[in-house]
């Protein structure tokens, strides 16, 4: 190896903070506009910093993330929503490290240490969230940073490792419930193996299948259970019962609907036997999609063929701590994919990751065997060229995609430096609410409700009506405007035709 590419790789965590920084800017540059949930956590924020816990938790109540966001506000005298922009800049760029350094822990040489900083920071599933408001950001950080103290521990059998994997993962945890089921889990698997007793390992995987259900059912039930508490560790033994009931009740009915609408709607009545056959087909094949989907269709058969070839996790123990995670994962998506019936892009991001670990591996094989062939005609070596095509086509879909709701944004500013500080306003989108200033935020943004709304009396507590309609809904604007019996004050309009129409209602005499 060249002293100048040692230099470098020595070096690589600067250049990769760097460029994910950079990139990060840029994709907040593209896409300026709060997410949804980065509004109920800019509100929790807002009250933290006032000191309003109670009124906090009451909002959200898992409040890690938005109080992150308050302190980071706080201590920069930045506003919050720019707070929220930084503190998601730096945990993007601790995930591209603890990635860099997990390939590492994984055997990867200088090649591919350098091959894994270009993987992640090409990877879509990171660059489409890097300027979005969410606590998955969080949650993915401290989960890499838990499996590296991890991988060195197995590695070394130096103790003082385990207070920094528990302390990451509880941090994870704090982000999304998920994380303590790798709290729980992961100790009684790795001692798992130690066993040589075939029925004690049976009998240890059973109780570790029923943890996980146990406290998957336990989180459903603390989501479905409403408890005047602030936390779950205040709630008596009692309620802890009432939450599995709860839960257990919750995923007893929603699995009967589902089979229910299989053997009515989908199935002949003579195969009605086979509904949970087809119901566990359909979890497999939203779990699968969504994970290759996240993952994208180059890294994962880059990451399969690392895996079928066995380039990586030379390290047994290494192998017994990626193997669980990937299993665990898997089976919190199956259990939520059982529950939802569908999978959000965001949910299979951990495992998304920890497939990705062996891309790098692919990578620099691909890379070795180009160079070994360096001269020969391109269509006899045409692979590598061909993948970093591919991957760079591949990324450039989580970077250049430009807000396409700036016009919400501008409807939402306009509202806060053209009206009353205590104008009223109702709108069936949060974004713009947000923008606007006003205390105006709904527990339901569905058309059905907002019409609900206009048709009744509660109207008239109402000075504004702003209304987002999308290109394809022109029976909408239609049904407003004539149920308003006015025309708009303001109109937003995007490139693709969506438009936000602003209305006045103090023009319209009588105020229905």
């Amino acid at each position: 190896m060249p002293k100048k590419f040692a230099f470098r790789i020595q070096n690589i965590h600067i250049y990769a903070v760097a460029a994910s920084v950079i990139l990060s800017f840029w994709a907040i540059y593209v896409d300026n506009v709060i997410n949804d949930d980065g509004t109920l956590y800019i509100r929790t924020a807002a009250l933290i910093s006032q000191d309003d816990w109670q009124g906090a938790l009451s909002l959200y109540k898992w409040s890690l993330y938005p109080a992150l966001i308050s302190y980071t506000s706080q201590t920069t005298g930045l506003g919050l929503e720019h707070a929220a922009f930084l503190l998601n800049i730096v945990l993007t760029a601790a995930i591209v490290v603890c990635f860099i350094e997990l390939v590492r822990e994984l055997g990867g040489d200088d090649k591919t240490i350098f091959a894994a900083m270009l993987t992640i920071l090409l990877y879509p599933g990171i660059n489409e969230y890097r300027s979005a408001v969410i606590r998955d950001t969080g949650y993915v950080a401290f989960y890499l940073l838990s499996f590296l103290f991890l991988a060195k521990y197995v590695k070394q059998l130096n103790w003082r490792l385990i207070p920094g994997w528990a302390g990451a993962l509880f941090m994870a945890a704090l982000f999304r419930i998920e994380g303590f089921v790798f709290l729980g889990a992961m100790p009684i698997i790795l001692q798992l193996r130690r066993i040589q007793d075939i029925r004690v390992r049976a009998g240890i995987g059973i109780a570790i299948a029923a943890f996980l259900v146990i406290s998957m059912i336990l989180g459903m039930g603390y989501w479905q259970y409403r408890h005047p508490v602030t936390g779950i560790d205040k709630l008596p033994i009692d309620t802890v019962v009432a939450l599995f009931k709860s839960g257990w009740q919750f995923l007893g009915s929603v699995t009967s609907e589902r089979l229910d609408v299989i053997e009515t709607q989908l199935l002949p009545k003579y195969s009605v036997d086979y509904a949970p056959v087809v119901l566990v087909t359909i979890i497999a094949i939203i779990l699968a999609h969504s994970v290759i989907s996240k993952l994208t269709l180059v890294f994962a058969i880059l990451s399969l063929h690392a895996i079928h070839k066995k380039m990586f996790l030379s390290f047994p123990q290494t192998r017994v701590v990626w193997l669980s995670l990937a299993l665990l994962n898997v089976a919190i998506l199956a259990f939520i994919g059982t529950v939802r019936l569908f999978i959000t892009s965001r949910w299979p991001l951990a495992l998304s990751l920890t497939l990705l670990l062996a891309a790098p591996f692919s990578l620099a094989y691909l890379y070795n065997n180009w160079q070994q062939r360096r001269g020969a005609p391109l269509k006899k070596n045409w692979m590598f060229p061909a993948v970093c095509i591919l991957l760079f086509l591949t990324a450039i879909n989580g970077l250049t995609s430009f807000s396409s709701k700036t016009h919400i944004k501008e409807a939402g500013i306009w509202i806060r430096d053209k009206t009353p500080p205590q104008t009223t306003l109702l709108s069936n989108t949060q974004v713009l609410v947000h923008y606007s200033g006003k205390q105006a935020f709904l527990n339901n943004y569905s058309w059905a409700h907002i019409i609900g709304v206009i048709k009744s009396d509660g109207i008239s507590n109402y000075d504004y009506v702003a209304v987002r309609i999308r290109r394809n809904e022109g029976t909408r604007e239609i049904q407003v405007r004539e149920l308003l019996g006015l025309e708009s004050v303001k109109t937003f309009k995007n490139t693709k035709g969506d438009k936000v129409l602003i209305f006045k209602l103090s023009a319209k005499s009588g105020g229905d």
